[in-house]
């Protein structure tokens, strides 16, 4: 029906496979106010990932101990299925075990290095 209650449409996506179990950790990409997006850590296998991108959905009201979220926080949250795809809840701030490296990513490797160089002639 139109217009439907946000938890009938999270109820309908749960019956059709639900969200993945349990928390899991990623980095704000933006942060609007009231909304925003969280780029995953690792790999979330679920169909609703191929949506935005990969980016996670996150309301202010899903914040759990904070008030807003600022570009590069670490977080960790759950997540749920709705008509419009996957987001984040229950989304805490996390502290970083350290800073990230310039020029990396999160779940991506850096490439090996190159195979070493011959010195001398043939």
């Amino acid at each position: 029906t139109a217009g439907g209650a946000v938890g009938s449409n999270a109820q309908a996506a749960d019956d059709a496979g639900g969200a993945p179990d349990g928390r899991f950790i990623g980095n704000v990409s933006s942060w609007k106010g009231r909304f925003g997006w969280v780029v995953p850590e690792g790999r979330i296998e679920h169909r609703a990932m191929s949506k935005h991108n990969g980016f996670i959905y996150v309301a202010g009201k899903d914040l759990d101990g904070v008030r807003d979220l600022n570009p590069g926080d670490r977080v960790s949250f759950e997540l749920y299925t709705d008509n419009q795809g996957i987001g984040a809840c229950k989304v805490r701030v996390e502290p970083r075990a350290s800073p990230p490296s310039a020029g990396t990513r999160p779940g991506l490797r850096p490439p090996p290095p190159p195979p070493p160089r011959q010195l001398g002639g043939a």
